[in-house]
């Protein structure tokens, strides 16, 4: 009889755990297809841009709007799969289980590079998000310094030797 009960709890443990990750593994790929696609509208929007083919002020202002917009963002569906994975998981954080706002507060500590560590990464899945976080928030901070220099390269005359050419 022991050894029945022994076997149902470790079955039961076993079945909860494995629900858990299926079910977290069915919302990733949609998550990672959604930020795949607003880093590819960003980029869309970037590229002409720092090419220098998106001349008129009101072009330029629509695609910082679109690189802010795009940020914000992906700043929240990062804390919404924290806030889910923690809820998985309440050990996934140092902290325990994170509620929205502290899972958005730790997604923009994150994507900013600040890390002030009061709430960490502990289960190694939440570590991989955390890195790619991390890449993308750092692809963010690239293109939009290449956007303003492609925008100010635009802008700007052409100098040499201290002169301003007339042409």
């Amino acid at each position: 009889m022991v050894a029945v009960a022994v076997a149902v709890t470790v079955y039961e443990s076993v079945a909860v755990e494995w629900l858990k990750w299926t079910i977290l593994l069915a919302g990733a790929v949609p998550f990672g297809a959604m930020v795949v696609v607003q880093l590819r509208y960003f980029m869309g929007a970037a590229i002409p841009l720092y090419r220098g083919t998106v001349v008129s002020r009101e072009q330029r202002n629509q695609v910082f709007r679109i690189a802010v917009t795009s940020y914000v963002l992906v700043v929240f569906e990062f804390a919404l799969v924290f806030t889910i994975l923690s809820r998985l998981d309440p050990d996934a954080f140092n902290v325990g289980e994170l509620g929205l706002p502290s899972a958005f507060y730790f997604s923009v500590t994150t994507i900013a590079t600040v890390g002030f560590g009061d709430i960490a990464a502990v289960h190694q899945l939440v570590r991989l998000l955390v890195v790619a976080e991390i890449a993308v928030g750092l692809a963010y901070a690239a293109f939009v310094f290449a956007m303003l220099a492609g925008a100010r390269a635009t802008e700007e005359p052409r100098r040499d030797s201290g002169r301003v050419e007339k042409g």
